[in-house]
């Protein structure tokens, strides 16, 4: 992919038609609760840089936007909340993308 801005990433699909995924209550402007870090970093080394850089990304754009994310203390990060959102991998993704330590998550129904 090239470089999109976080809201166009959330929505944007490596295949046509992505109709096997459901979105239930998908929301782009919500585009931070969307973007993690990705779980092969999960207790590594990199994790927590890899989080701060996360974050700062999501502050970055969520100013550029005019929008604050809710307060910390209201609404847990979405990184908080990954082990709700399992990773599920479609057929043909046998492609490792290794250079890549975000993740969008998704939930796909067969």
């Amino acid at each position: 992919c090239g470089m999109f801005a976080p809201q166009t990433f959330v929505m944007h699909s490596h295949r046509s038609p992505d109709k096997r995924t459901c979105h239930w209550g998908f929301e782009s402007a919500k585009w931070h609760c969307y973007l993690h870090v990705n779980q092969k970093y999960l207790g590594t080394p990199e994790e927590k840089k890899l989080k701060i850089i996360l974050e700062e990304m999501k502050e970055k754009f969520s100013m550029r936007s005019g929008k604050r994310n809710q307060s910390k203390t209201h609404a847990p990060s979405g990184m908080e909340l990954q082990s709700w959102y399992p990773v599920i991998k479609q057929e043909g993704d046998h492609v490792s993308q290794t250079h890549s330590f975000l993740h969008p998550r998704c939930i796909n129904l067969k």
